[in-house]
């Protein structure tokens, strides 16, 4: 089965969104405004660890917890991969935030046969406090031509058997799917469901056939048609809805829109369009969204946004407006701006939005990245590290007294090796790095409005 790629009907674009023109991510602080003032107070944080092949190894967010002044651990996400780059092991941890006591622990598990197919695939969710877990397992079979012909479920609660579903697949010579049937194993030829597809030319019909008894049927048809490099234009679920979609010659998404079928005229009903416009670079530079369609015509919601980049082609500022017209129009404007140091070391962006003429919820992310390639910012100020090699404490020497700073030590590699965060001035800075491994470190210090750097070897 293919699917049409979606044009996501809010604005949210995130750092990842441009990440092949930006090194990788190491760390992400969020900051919002406060409820009993204008200042922006912490209120979230992302750590990333990557392997040799910059895939995702550890990732980290934490909750600040105002009254402590600390972090305090929300999940963690630990994955494994195999040598071609299968995942094969994902332990993610939830944490209580105001007791630092695990709440729910989920390990995922993928193995793999020799033709690098996945043949099972193994979820378990613990709940350590109410000493519960389940287990859910599917296990894949193919065929001699390397199609999926079945997919087994299986459901544990506390290691006793529950039930067990099977999900068979009849295909053809292309390994594409003709009959897909789900039952229970223990009634295989009673009550199940079935979908049978149809492949003419570059369209793809999908009957959705559920066997209620043996004499009580109810259909469901979905239509693909796809374009001559495979993308989904066209898709419908018979008598309810269905979606047209445009492709720039670059293969980007232009225009989407979305019909839903109206029983009492018997006639299919415009809910809402898409619009995207990207530049030569395929950057995007512009989206227009209508959805909430009233019964005269007009749009309930319009939503509009532009998008701005520097000289190196990194996104450097978002607009977004939007109108709502449900008897009384009103509008919500909303801006995005990123800012860059050290070469692209560290990216920040502000928020803020606007209802009307109120000034509303503003908010502030300060990303770090990894593969430093030095700085030549004024906003990027020195620190002095002594001793430098070290082997137990440095101490670091700041251009001046700041109140309260937070202190990333980076390793060569690009991971994130400590987070120190101190409220009051002090100044020398006196830190224990020694836990550290061997190596080259950069030190980066950041408060509201500067960023200071340096480097240490550990010995």
């Amino acid at each position: 089965m293919k699917f049409p790629a979606i044009i996501l009907a809010s604005f949210s674009v995130s750092l990842q969104a441009f990440s092949q023109q930006q090194p990788l991510p190491v760390l992400q602080t969020f900051y919002v405004r406060g409820n009993n003032s204008d200042d922006l107070v912490p209120s979230s944080q992302q750590s990333f660890q990557y392997d040799k092949d910059a895939r995702v190894r550890v990732h980290k967010d934490y909750r600040w917890i105002e009254e402590g002044k600390r972090w305090a651990p929300g999940s963690s996400v630990e994955s494994e991969y195999d040598e071609v780059g299968n995942l094969i092991l994902q332990r993610s941890t939830f944490w209580h935030t105001l007791t630092d006591t695990i709440n729910h622990i989920s390990t995922i598990t993928q193995t793999f046969d020799q033709e690098n197919r996945l043949v099972e695939y193994s979820i378990v969710d613990e709940q350590p406090s109410y000493g519960y877990y389940s287990e859910t397992r599917f296990i894949y079979t193919y065929d001699q031509n390397g199609c999926n012909t079945e997919v087994m479920l299986q459901l544990f609660s506390n290691g006793v058997f529950q039930r067990e579903r099977i999900i068979a697949y009849v295909t053809d010579e292309h390994c594409r799917a003709q009959v897909v049937r789900s039952y229970p194993t223990a009634i295989a030829e009673g009550p199940h469901d079935a979908t049978v597809y149809t492949y003419a030319d570059n369209s793809e019909v999908a009957r959705h056939v559920y066997y209620i008894d043996p004499d009580t049927t109810l259909t469901e048809e979905y239509l693909f048609e796809y374009d001559q490099s495979g993308r989904v234009v066209f898709d419908q679920r018979t008598g309810v809805n269905r979606s047209f979609h445009e492709f720039d010659e670059a293969g980007n998404p232009i225009r989407q829109w979305y019909d839903d079928w109206d029983n009492e005229t018997m006639s299919w009903k415009r809910s809402s369009e898409y619009y995207q416009t990207f530049d030569s670079d395929n950057n995007l530079l512009a989206q227009e969204n209508y959805f909430s369609p009233s019964p005269t015509g007009t749009w309930g919601i319009s939503q509009f946004g532009s998008y701005e980049y520097d000289g190196e082609g990194k996104l450097h500022r978002i607009h977004f407006r939007s109108v709502y017209d449900f008897g009384l129009v009103s509008e919500v404007t909303s801006v995005k701006e990123f800012s860059y140091r050290c070469d692209g070391l560290e990216a920040e962006t502000t928020s803020t939005i606007t209802q009307g003429d109120n000034p509303g919820l503003a908010s502030r992310t300060i990303t770090a990245y990894n593969h430093p390639s030095g700085c030549s910012n004024d906003q990027n100020l020195p620190i002095v590290i002594v001793p430098n090699p070290a082997f137990a404490v440095v101490r670091l020497l700041l251009p001046e007294v700041f109140e309260a700073v937070t202190i990333h030590m980076i390793s060569s590699n690009g991971q994130l090796a400590n987070v120190i965060t101190t409220n009051r001035g002090i100044n020398p800075v006196e830190l224990d790095v020694s836990g550290l491994a061997a190596g080259f470190y950069i030190i980066r210090v950041m408060s509201e409005g500067f960023v200071a750097s340096g480097r240490f070897v550990k010995n």
